[in-house]
This record gives structure tokens, sequence and C-alpha cells, in this order.
């Protein structure tokens, strides 16, 4: 009795081995996808540059006027980062992110950098004619 039930276990913990094993290799080739996908070559073009520079201004610039550090603008784990926001805003695949934000936080930040001189050139303007 006691050998049968052994046998079953030993079958169990066979069978157990071999999904972990095969488990261990699809997410081995889901790391290699995601590796290989953050090194495509995405080019933030002149149209795209306007986009994001248009959604920046618009929207992220009233909420976030610094990027205080690589970190900041570099977060892609927070929801409410720059980055996930303005991906979010251009439906980027999860898949594409990496390589998408890595083309193009440039843009991001140089439109809240374009935006907050502007800013204060108005302001500047205002004080001084009156």
């Amino acid at each position: 009795m006691f050998e049968k039930e052994n046998l079953r276990l030993k079958n169990k913990v066979e069978m157990l081995e071999d999904k972990v094993e095969t488990m261990i290799e699809e997410q081995e080739q889901i790391r290699k996808d995601v590796v290989r996908r953050s090194q495509l070559n995405f080019e933030c073009d002149a149209d795209l540059y306007r986009k994001i520079n248009n959604f920046t201004r618009k929207t992220l610039f009233r909420h976030v006027k610094f990027i205080t550090s690589e970190r900041m603008l570099n977060d892609l784990e927070s929801k409410t980062s720059l980055g996930n926001i303005t991906m979010n805003h251009f439906k980027v695949e999860d898949r594409d992110k990496i390589a998408w934000w890595r083309a193009c936080s440039g843009a991001v930040a140089d439109a809240l950098c374009n935006q907050r001189s502007t800013t204060a050139q108005a302001i500047k303007a205002q004080v001084m004619g009156k």
C-alpha cells in the first residue's frame, strides 16, 4: 500500500518538475523578448516630437514644472510617472515602452524646459510692462 502511494507521489513529483522546467523555459523566452524589444530603435521623428511637445505643454506642464533628476524622468515603474502618462496618452504597447521612452523622453524634457522658459518670459513681460 505504501509502495503504490510512494510510486504515485514520485510520478506526481516528476510531472511537477517537468512543469516547472517548462515554465522556466517560457519565462526565459519572455525575458529575451523583452530585452530584444527594449533594444529596438524607435525614432522620435519631427511629427511625433511635435505631438509630444503639444501634449507636454498642454497637459503635463500643469502638473510638473521641473524634472529634478534622471530617475524622475526615466521612472517607468510608477503609474503616474511622466513616462507612463505620456505613453498611455500615445497608446504605446507594453512590450515597446522601454524602447519608445528611450527615444522620446528627450522630447518631454525639452518641452517642459521650453514651456517653463516661455511662461517665465511672459510673466517678466507683464511685470516689466506695468
